[in-house]
């Protein structure tokens, strides 16, 4: 689990304890509830921004989720293409088969419903993606700053002769 200054962990992920003085780990087990951690991601920065935390360190991890957050992307449009070419070859056997009316319907609605939950979730992926590109742009620009107000001030002289 990575851990920022103070020790806590980055996003929130915190152990609990259970009545048995046991820690549970309160992550997920079976998947990402991925608008959760978007969103827990998103508090996460912008209160260790307010805390004064050094934005190299969250541009870095923000960064490192960003690339996580594109290949699930990149993943779910491959897995969206591939139900789109099921759905086109249902479509077709239904159109131009007409004894697999039966079977071919119901591949195609089954399609028909999964390729409307993929696009709906790529959707989600797609737009939370370009959120956090000016979330990096922002957290840059900030670095800048925080680089140019502790860098030493350099004073020129100028020798005459």
């Amino acid at each position: 689990m990575r851990r920022c200054k103070g020790g806590m962990p980055m996003d929130g992920d915190q152990p609990r304890k259970q009545a048995t003085g046991r820690v549970e780990d309160t992550r997920d087990k079976y998947g990402l509830n991925l608008r959760e951690w978007t969103k827990r991601h998103e508090k996460s920065i912008a209160t260790r921004l307010d805390q004064g935390e050094d934005p190299h360190r969250l541009l870095d991890w923000h960064e490192r989720k960003l690339a996580w957050l594109q290949h699930e992307r990149l993943i779910h449009l491959g897995v969206m293409m591939i139900t789109i070419a099921v759905f086109l070859v249902a479509l077709a056997f239904m159109v131009l088969v007409p004894s697999t009316i039966p079977v071919s319907t119901i591949i195609y609605l089954a399609m028909l419903g999964l390729l409307i939950g993929y696009i709906r979730y790529y959707f989600f992926l797609e737009n939370t993606v370009q959120h956090w590109y000016r979330i990096a742009d922002d957290l840059h620009e900030r670095v800048e700053m925080f680089d140019r107000s502790t860098a030493a001030p350099t004073h020129e002289t100028h020798n005459e002769a």
